[in-house]
């Protein structure tokens, strides 16, 4: 969700995600498989972090469906409250109690996590997504070697293509030609050969001095291909 919100690629990889999440056993669990984590989402690093208005900026809105057969007239007295409040400490309340704790006229209410709405908005330089039990957010900072890294999975995917065209057999092995005119793809291709190689099954891979013929064209970031 936060890769689409930046609207950032599946194959592009990532440096970090910061995950904040307050539920002890969730953590374990996150912890526990964060390699498989890494590798089904793109990413790099994982961190637990304790701070997230570093990250992210929140928006408590009254729920008003929820509210208003509850609070009746003073719904949006309750709405100007919640608007002057701390937003960020509200929804660790959320998190820790699974309600917010106010005082209304002078009396003390708990509004539960249905009552209420809870906007999520990532600083600059981040993307962010929630659910009702946790926080990520992810460093949108694309390195040159993540740009590169994301040109080669890109390619990798194509290749994948090019044999189901063919009709090849799963576990059929190819010899592959490439060309790209392009200096930058070039270098990526050659930087990752052995990666390419193991994901499409490629025994030989030979670089071509000009496009061969017949062959695919793969456009990479309006870079050109040719395999």
């Amino acid at each position: 969700s936060a890769r689409r919100a930046a609207n950032l690629k599946v194959r592009q990889p990532l440096g970090l995600c910061h995950v904040i999440v307050a539920n002890p056993t969730l953590r374990d669990a996150i912890e526990k498989n964060q390699r498989l984590i890494r590798e089904e989402l793109n990413i790099k690093e994982i961190a637990f972090a304790e701070n997230p208005e570093e990250y992210v900026a929140y928006e408590v809105k009254p729920n008003f469906k929820a509210l208003g057969p509850r609070f009746g007239a003073k719904v949006k007295q309750l709405a100007a409250l919640l608007a002057k409040s701390d937003n960020a400490e509200m929804y660790a309340q959320l998190q820790q109690t699974g309600h917010i704790q106010l005082v209304l006229d002078g009396e003390a209410v708990a509004l539960e996590a249905e009552e209420v709405e809870v906007r999520l908005q990532a600083r600059e330089g981040f993307a962010a997504a929630q659910s009702a039990d946790m926080v990520v957010v992810l460093a949108t900072h694309i390195t040159d070697e993540l740009r590169r890294e994301g040109w080669a999975r890109e390619f990798i995917r194509a290749v994948q293509d090019l044999r189901k065209e063919k009709g090849l057999a799963y576990d059929a092995r190819i010899a592959m030609t490439l060309f790209a005119e392009d200096e930058r793809l070039l270098d990526a291709l050659r930087q990752f050969e052995s990666v390419i190689a193991g994901e499409v099954l490629a025994a030989a891979c030979t670089y071509a001095a000009q496009a061969p013929t017949p062959a695919k064209i793969v456009v990479i970031d309006d870079m050109n291909a040719v395999v």
